[in-house]
């Protein structure tokens, strides 16, 4: 009985991670992701877990680059959809301030921003994104629906600056601007 018990449950994680995984399970392949989803749901980290936290660490499993950035972008994804919800700047809201403020605005990442650095070409299981090469994901969700943005350099940069304490739209302009000078240089 407690055998039977062990299986069901077993089972039971290998589907919540299915569920947490689309994307890499369809990039993988049912057999392949089956084999490694098995052995992960055995570790010490998935029985820690509840279902809905059963894909933390699943992507340390995973060897090839690819596959591994679609499981940390689909964990992005997630973190971001449960993310704190937070009012978000808008163009109406920058329009109202004058040079001074408009530069001294404080700003930060809404909660929901999560960055995933890219080293391998975006695979085909996300559509929207494959076959681009930038060097992060972010995921973030200002409103209802989570989005998944690339990024270059300069906006990892700036995004990177955003999270600084005292972050301000005039410091994220001389980040732009210093960006811009670098390339310029010969």
């Amino acid at each position: 009985g407690l055998k039977a018990h062990a299986n069901t449950i077993s089972h039971a994680r290998i589907i919540a991670l299915e569920e947490t995984c689309p994307l890499t399970r369809q990039h993988m392949g049912d057999a392949a992701f089956n084999i490694i989803a098995r052995d992960f749901v055995e570790t010490d980290m998935a029985r820690s877990c509840d279902a809905n936290r059963i894909g933390l660490g699943f992507t340390d499993c995973l060897s090839e680059p690819a596959t591994r950035e679609i499981a940390q972008i689909e964990w992005a994804w997630l973190e971001s959809y449960h993310a704190a919800e937070a009012g978000t700047l808008t163009l109406d809201d920058l329009a109202l301030l004058d040079e001074a403020a408009l530069l001294a605005q404080p700003v930060a990442p809404h909660p929901s921003a999560r960055i995933v650095a890219i080293s391998a070409p975006i695979a085909s299981a996300l559509q929207e994104l494959s076959g681009q090469q930038p060097v992060a994901i972010l995921c973030v969700r200002p409103d209802a629906e989570v989005r998944l943005h690339p990024l270059n350099a300069t906006h990892l940069a700036v995004f990177s600056a955003s999270t600084q304490k005292n972050a301000s739209l005039g410091n994220l302009l001389a980040v732009i601007l210093k960006q811009a000078g670098e390339k310029a240089l010969p």
